[in-house]
This record gives structure tokens, C-alpha cells and sequence, in this order.
């Protein structure tokens, strides 16, 4: 029998479940992931015998993990090393205090409060005592002991206890692995592969038994920052996001999904990573791939999707909606599930996603200007491949509605799966509970969030689980874990994440023509989360007489006369980015509260003649540009500094257009036309339109002109981080109005 203690991680505080053998060693902490040592608290006191209370010491050596192989239950794995090495230890759920004894087990667990010798003991041959902080900085923890059931003993609510690094090989051939508490794991020495050999040839890694894990995993994915298509709602703003349900709602009753199960794909949010086709694909196939017969699964995706033709679509981070391989077919989706052998296999989709107070920055993905879900996509859902069930977030001619919590279908999935029912202890093989019940109190949720609104969203459930299927076996070793891949690089050479964002650094220095949803991105975008580029393409674009980006800031600052005789392209680019920074500085009204009484308007008065300042000053600085690159342009021999000039003047235009659409919105505030507050709402934001509503002739000729630039950078810069996001500016809408918000 081994001891299961728990202590709290002497850095962040999260209780943690170790193995009594760890004493001693080092190992890492499943929330931080930073090292500590776990060693025996002595006391002054005299305490009674056979009492081990445990404390937690942060280690100062540098945490090593093992291999790269990562176990369901968050447990490195790889070839053991020379040196003694930090473990790293998943911890599983909390263990609460109260006592359950297991049918015919032997084991006992022993539950203690602040009190010494507040003892519950249980008839058995050996026993361990729980201790609180009366001792020392101990908090609470659990000391237990595993039966000759082996994991089975642990209640089967909880994730079970973890497995060491890795295992010896065994001497025999055939002879089966052994678990930390010594028992059988099941899983027969097999011959060593290519993979194994990289783990090292004396070293076998196998999967964790059961535990009591059940059967149920989920692979949730987020598209949030999409280049070419209004981006959704961010997890740090909306009060649901992927990290939520996963923490929250899926590891939780009804669900209960083993937290080691449950695996998130999003560019945003906590851990982001890239959400391009290839991944999206390679994180679906693994998952189904590496599902049992006995598992219940869901797939989460939350993003955009269109239809093109007869074929229907979703739509990966840099996909363009009308290129259809650049798109992730449902079909495909839809044949990896049915080919998949897990029991219960569950797709829930929360696309066609629209924001009414934000509007449309960028278009949206559906059948109309709207955004609304078509006919083929709708027949599409209402045919899966048998055995297979899809909850979608609405149907034809509906949308997903944003409102300023985020997605209203999660928010309300959220909500009605926290609900309950509360089960208690759930068994292996209950189903998950998706259903017209749930898809009833979901819609009721929906439509109490929409209230007086003249929306309408109706989610819906279509296929079936099969009535039968593979028996729930706690014995089976568990699934393995996928990992997520990097985007796949289409032929030749990709250029480096560096260089890609040494370009994106001199980029990001041109601030956006307005701060909002569809141009916030530009501070999040990386070279991760863009198409790969081809690295003989972008080594003519390499800078040439500085290294760094700072030392031809530093010089632009100290002596600009200088820099503006040697370079003066790069010198007036620099200018204009100083222009465009002190601009973007002053306050710019997004949202307005209601209602607007009269005294507010006349201050309005004021606040309107900023927007004349900021015209005078970027027309300056625009003529400048201008007369520049008619003199000095052909003199530049930097195809970089090239493209550099002609995205900020581009951005410039698009600043211009966007302060005198913006005056003009102001002087509605001050004319008594805004939109009613109807149905709720309790204030305005700036939303977006496709075309502008000022009638100077100066702004509708600023419009046309940069839209023409953004297109003449694609033709001249193909293939580079200046086409992408040129193309990507060329969609964003320049209109502007007033729209009702709820909040």
C-alpha cells in the first residue's frame, strides 16, 4: 500500500495529491509548473507515533522534464535520466474530507481538522492521520492508502492517482508493467519502435490504468483573432471562454470530464496557440484517433463558417471564405466522426456569430451581409453520419448572437449545464446528457437574454447516440493525450518566427486607423498566428545598414536631419509614425451612455472641435509623405523601408476618414438623431458600416484612395506580412453610426 499526501505548492498555493515515495524529490506543480520538494514537517512537538505530516519547499534547482511525451493524467514522459530529476505531477481534483469506504476494500482514509486527535478511524489493519496547521505552515492535506484494488479504490469522481515519469523495462519479455502502488498495469512490454528509441532504448513508456477516469474527453476550439473576418469576442472580456468551460463546466456534473481529457484550441486566452487549418485538422484527427470504443466524446468549435455552393464550411484563423482551401469542409468533419469508434460522439458548433452593438468591422461569414446561416448549411447539420449528434448554436436565417458578455448559446450552455442536474457520483456508463431537455432549457436562456430584442436564436440537436455500444472498463488504459501541432509549411522553406517578427515589430509601430475589436488585433499578432512565408521571398526584404529596429529609432531621435539626408523615406515614415501615435493619444469616444440629456449635448459642442485639430494635423503630415516620395522614392534601394512607407501612408488615409466620419457621428449626438433605446438597451456604441455617412468630398476621396492603396501593396509586396494584413485592412468597414447596446 502506498500514502497518498496532499499539500499545498509552496508557489501558487493549489493543493497538490503526491505520492508518499516522492518525498524527497523534486517535482513540478501542475498549475504553475514551477519545482518544489515535498518534505517531512518537523515539529518541537512531540507528535504521536506513525503521524507524517508533510509541507512543500520550493526547489531552487531548475525544473527537467522528461521526454516529451505527455500521459493523460499531465505526466512527462520519457527516458528516465542520469540525475535525479523534478517529477511532474498531475494532481487531480481536490480530495474533500469526508470518509468513503469502497466495497470490499480494505484501505481507510482518515479525515482531521485544526484539533489534534479529532480522529475518525475505520477497522482496518493500517492507518494514517490527516493534520492541519497547527503544526506549521501546513495547510490542509490528505494522506490516504490504495487497497488491492489498485486505482479502483479512489472514487470515481476523482481524476485517480498519477503514475511515475516512466517505467523500467522489464526484464521478462511480455511481463507486464507495474504502477507506483505496484499493481499490474495491463499493458504487455511491446517491441520498441522508432519513437520509443527516441525515449531511449532501456525505457518503455505505457499508458496509466483506468483509475477510475471516465470514459469521457472533449477537444474545444476557438477562433478568436481571424485575419480576414470579424473576430469574436475575447476570453479576457467575455464572461465565458474556452478556459471557463474547461475549468468550470466540462470537468464539472453533469459532464464530469476528466480534466487530463479535456484538450483547448484557441489563439487567444490563456496558452494560445495557432488556429490555422492544418492544426485545426491534425488536433480533430488525433483526438477521434486516439478515442476507445468505451469514450464519450465532444468537439467544441466556436467560429466562423459559410457555404460555398453545395458544400459547407468552418473557418480556420486565416481562412477567406470564399476559398474553399483555405477552409476546414464539414464533410471532413463529419467522416472523422463516424469513423471514429468512440460510444457517444457529440459536435457542438456555435458559429454564424454576430455582434449588434459592435457591428460588422470586418465582414462576417454568411449568406447574407447579415450573417446569417443559409439553407446548405442548415441541411448539413439536420443530415450527421449516423451515431453521430451536433448541437448548433441556431439555424436558418439566424445568427449567433455577441452580445457585451460574449456568445449568448455558451453563456447560456454554460449556465444551464451549471445548473445541474447535480448527480453525485456518476458512473461510467451514463451518457452524456445532451438531449432535447438540455437543448429546451438552453433556448429558454437564450431568449430570456435576447428579451425584447427583435432577434431570434434557436438552437437544436439533430442525430442520435447509438443505443448500444462498448462497456464501460475502468481497467483499459486510459487515451493518450494529443498534442497540438504547428502549422504545416506548404512546400519550401519557411522564414523564421524571428524574422517574421522583425517585420511585424516595425508594422505594429502604425498605430490603427481606430481602436477597436477589428484593429485591437495588431497588438496580438505574431508570427504564429499568420500564414508561413516563404524564406527566399522574404530575404529581400532584410534590412541593410542597421541590426536592430531601436538603433534607427535612436538615430531618427537624436538627429533627424541626419536621417532624414541619408534616408529620407524612412525618415518621413518615422515622422508620420510619430503623427499617427500622438493622434491615436486623444481620447476618442467608442460608447456613450443613456440617455443624453441637454446640458450633455451642449458640452458635445466642445468635444467636436477636436476632431478638426486632428484632420489639420494628419493632412500635413500626408502632403508631406507625398512630396517626399516624389522626390526621393526611386532612391530607395529597401524593399522593406518600400513597403513600410506605403502601409503607413495607407494608414494615415484610413485615420483620416475615420476622424471625419467620427465628427460627423458627434454632431448627431448634438441633433437628436441617435437610434431609440429600445428593448433594454441603456447607452449607444460605435458600430461599424460598410459605407461612410460624412458628406465632405475630402473624406469620400480619402476612402477611395486608401482603398486603392491597400490593393496596390498586395500587387507589389506579394507573399509577405505586407500583403496579409493589407488585404485583411482592405475589408475593414470605414463607416461609422450610432447602435444600442445591451449591456
Amino acid at each position: 500500500m502506498t500514502a497518498i499526501v496532499q499539500a499545498n505548492c509552496p508557489h501558487c498555493n493549489n493543493p497538490l495529491r503526491i505520492p508518499a515515495e516522492w518525498v524527497g524529490q523534486a517535482m513540478r506543480c501542475k498549475f504553475c509548473q514551477n519545482t518544489f520538494e515535498a518534505q517531512v514537517k518537523s515539529s518541537d512537538t512531540p507528535l504521536p507515533a506513525n503521524v507524517n505530516i508533510m509541507v512543500a519547499a520550493p526547489v531552487a534547482r531548475p525544473a527537467i522534464l522528461v521526454g516529451k511525451a505527455v500521459h493523460a493524467n499531465g505526466i512527462s514522459a520519457g527516458a528516465a535520466p542520469a540525475a535525479p530529476s523534478p517529477l511532474a505531477f498531475d494532481p487531480g481534483p481536490v480530495v474533500h474530507s469526508s470518509v468513503r469506504q469502497r466495497s470490499g476494500g480494505k484501505g481507510f482514509l482518515i479525515a482531521g481538522c485544526a484539533v489534534l486527535g479529532l480522529v475518525v478511524a475505520v477497522p482496518v489493519t493500517l492507518f494514517l492521520l490527516l493534520v492541519l496547521g497547527a503544526f506549521g505552515n501546513v495547510g490542509f492535506f490528505f494522506v490516504g492508502g490504495l487497497d488491492g484494488k489498485g486505482a479502483d479504490a479512489w472514487p470515481k469522481e476523482d481524476d485517480g492517482p498519477p503514475l511515475p515519469i516512466a517505467q523500467d523495462a522489464p526484464k521478462k519479455d511480455n511481463a507486464p508493467g507495474k504502477d507506483f502502488v505496484g499493481k499490474d498495469l495491463g499493458v504487455k512490454d511491446r517491441p520498441a519502435k522508432d519513437k520509443d528509441k527516441k525515449l531511449g532504448k532501456d525505457k518503455v513508456v505505457v499508458g496509466p490504468k483506468g483509475g477510475g477516469l471516465l470514459p469521457r474527453r472533449a477537444l474545444l476550439i476557438n477562433v478568436n483573432n481571424y485575419l480576414y473576418l470579424n473576430s469574436l469576442d475575447h476570453a479576457n472580456k467575455s464572461r465565458v471562454s474556452l478556459s471557463g468551460l474547461q475549468d468550470f463546466v466540462f470537468t464539472n456534473p453533469p459532464l464530469k470530464v476528466p480534466a487530463s481529457q479535456i484538450f483547448r484550441l484557441s489563439d487567444d486566452g490563456p496558452n494560445p496557440h495557432p488556429t490555422e487549418l492544418s492544426v485545426i485538422k491534425n488536433a480533430i484527427k488525433d483526438f477521434l484517433d486516439t478515442s476507445r470504443a468505451q469514450d464519450r466524446i465532444v468537439i467544441l468549435f466556436a467560429g466562423h463558417a459559410t457555404d460555398i455552393e453545395k458544400d459547407s464550411y468552418l473557418i480556420p484563423i486565416n481562412g477567406r471564405k470564399d476559398d474553399p482551401d483555405t477552409l476546414l469542409p464539414l464533410k471532413w468533419v463529419y467522416d472523422q466522426m463516424a469513423e471514429c469508434k468512440a460510444r457517444q460522439k457529440i459536435l457542438i458548433l456555435d458559429v454564424f456569430r454576430f455582434p449588434p452593438a459592435r457591428g460588422f468591422e470586418l465582414p462576417g461569414a454568411g449568406a447574407s451581409d447579415e450573417g446569417d446561416m443559409g439553407e446548405v448549411f442548415d441541411g448539413h447539420l439536420n443530415n450527421p453520419p449516423a451515431g453521430v449528434q451536433v448541437l448548433s448554436s441556431c439555424i436558418k436565417e439566424q445568427r449567433s448572437i455577441e452580445f457585451e458578455g460574449g456568445s449568448i448559446f455558451l453563456q447560456s450552455l454554460d449556465q444551464t449545464l451549471r445548473g445541474g442536474p447535480a448527480f453525485g457520483f456518476i458512473e461510467g456508463p451514463t451518457p452524456l446528457p445532451f438531449d432535447q431537455t438540455l437543448v429546451d432549457k438552453i433556448n429558454k436562456k437564450m431568449k430570456e437574454m435576447i428579451g425584447t430584442e427583435k432577434y431570434v436564436q434557436t438552437a437544436r440537436l439533430t442525430g442520435a447516440a447509438p443505443a448500444t455500444g462498448a462497456a464501460y472498463d475502468p481497467s483499459e488504459v486510459t487515451a493518450l493525450p494529443i498534442a497540438l501541432k504547428q502549422p504545416v509549411i506548404p512546400g519550401g522553406k519557411s522564414a523564421s518566427y524571428a524574422e517574421i517578427d522583425g517585420i511585424l515589430n516595425e508594422i505594429r509601430m502604425v498605430p490603427a486607423p481606430r481602436s477597436s475589436r477589428a484593429t485591437v488585433e495588431d497588438r496580438l499578432l505574431k508570427a504564429v498566428n499568420l500564414p508561413r512565408f516563404d524564406a527566399k521571398v522574404l530575404s529581400t526584404y532584410r534590412p541593410d545598414d542597421y541590426k536592430f529596429l531601436t538603433d534607427l529609432l535612436d538615430q531618427h531621435k537624436k538627429d533627424p536631419k541626419k536621417l532624414a539626408d541619408e534616408h529620407p523615406i524612412r525618415s518621413v515614415v518615422l515622422d508620420a509614425i510619430d503623427t499617427l501615435q500622438k493622434n491615436a493619444a486623444i481620447r476618442i469616444r467608442e460608447d456613450l451612455p443613456g440617455p443624453v440629456d441637454p446640458k450633455q449635448k451642449a458640452a458635445f459642442l466642445k468635444e467636436q472641435q477636436e476632431p478638426g485639430i486632428l484632420i489639420f494635423e494628419l493632412e500635413k503630415m500626408l502632403a508631406e509623405m507625398n512630396a517626399v516620395a516624389d522626390e526621393s522614392m526611386d532612391k530607395e534601394t529597401s524593399k522593406r523601408w518600400r513597403a513600410n512607407f506605403e502601409y503607413t501612408r495607407a494608414r494615415l488615409l484610413a485615420r483620416l476618414v475615420y476622424v471625419y466620419e467620427y465628427s460627423y457621428i458627434l454632431g448627431q449626438i448634438r441633433l437628436d438623431t441617435l437610434p431609440p433605446l429600445d428593448n433594454g438597451a441603456n447607452g449607444w456604441r460605435v458600430g461599424s458600416r460598410k459605407k461612410i455617412q460624412v458628406t465632405e468630398p475630402k473624406a469620400k476621396a480619402y476612402a477611395k484612395e486608401a482603398a486603392s492603396a491597400w490593393k496596390d501593396i498586395q500587387k507589389k509586396y506579394p507573399d509577405t506580412p505586407w500583403a496579409v494584413l493589407a488585404y485583411r485592412e482592405s475589408l475593414v468597414a470605414l463607416g461609422l453610426e450610432w447602435k444600442a447596446k445591451k449591456e
